[in-house]
């Protein structure tokens, strides 16, 4: 009787040691952590692949709104209390020079492709108050009569020898006109306000790890990227660098074309593209 108990138990399966259910703890934790590292890697690499796209749609966004109303919008700024899509701007002035990307005038969207809000920059003139044509922040003039060299003794000259325009205060010089320039006023009553001849912008400046990209910058948008919100302008921009902040968020108006893990999404719009736009638009004086 105790000789068939013994033979039974001896037939029983073998199960499984301490050890081995630890090495196989440890095996599964490792694989567990190279699939985290590849879907992590992927994740990162899909949000990227929609930013670019992103920047592409808000590029080709600002260049049609150029095309179509003439001029470039002001930001979304905090000046009016209200974040709305919309611009912010009062008798052809921008309230701020720096905010939220107005996605609704521009029919973008409002997030990146990280779910934050993309900060835009304008030249700090165009919240200074001239919107003549001899001054780049004509660009986001928007209506109403507006009268360069109104009294005399402004930027625009004309020549009587060559029958030409020319901004006095452009880079570089204008030609000399042999018999001597004279002021002229000219009265515009509808956008575009600026012209072949108004001088570029040298006010915000694009760099990239070789110098400077483009000095003549009116605007640019920024998606912060994996880090956005940590980078975000009303806790780095505004606030000249509180939080973790680089180069694109220090409160100044010089950035950086940024490359590696931690990039910046920057779309430009030069004093060049803004022209541009007003050729396509058969306005152009």
């Amino acid at each position: 009787m105790s000789r068939k108990l013994i033979n039974k138990k001896q037939n029983l399966p073998a199960g499984f040691t301490l050890i081995e259910v630890v090495i196989a703890l440890v095996m599964l934790g490792v694989v567990l952590l190279l699939f985290q590292g590849v879907f992590k890697f992927l994740f990162h690499v899909d949000h990227r692949v929609e930013q670019i796209a992103n920047t592409h749609k808000i590029q080709g966004a600002l260049e049609t709104y150029l095309v179509v109303n003439k001029r470039l919008p002001c930001p979304d700024g905090d000046s009016d209390g209200v974040i709305d899509g919309f611009e912010d701007i009062t008798n052809n002035v921008c309230d701020d020079d720096r905010g939220y990307l107005p996605h609704k005038e521009l029919s973008t969207d409002e997030i990146d492709a990280w779910g934050n809000p993309y900060f835009y920059q304008v030249i700090p003139s165009a919240a200074a108050g001239a919107a003549t044509m001899c001054e780049a922040s004509s660009v986001f003039a928007k209506s109403g009569t507006i009268t360069t060299n109104a009294g005399g003794g402004g930027n625009l000259k004309y020549c009587p020898d060559t029958y030409q325009l020319a901004c006095s205060n452009a880079l570089p010089a204008p030609p000399v006109c042999p018999s001597g320039s004279a002021d002229l006023a000219i009265t515009n009553t509808s956008a575009p306000y600026y012209s072949v001849i108004t001088p570029n912008p040298v006010e915000i400046t694009l760099n990239n790890e070789f110098g400077v990209l483009q000095n003549n910058v009116l605007a640019l948008v920024i998606s912060y990227g994996e880090n956005g919100g940590e980078n975000f302008y009303y806790t780095a921009s505004i606030n000249s660098g509180i939080g973790t902040c680089d180069e694109n968020c220090d409160g100044d108006t010089s950035f950086e074309m940024n490359t590696g893990e931690n990039r910046d999404y920057i779309v430009s719009v030069t004093m060049d593209k803004a022209k541009h736009a007003a050729v396509l638009s058969r306005r152009y004086k």
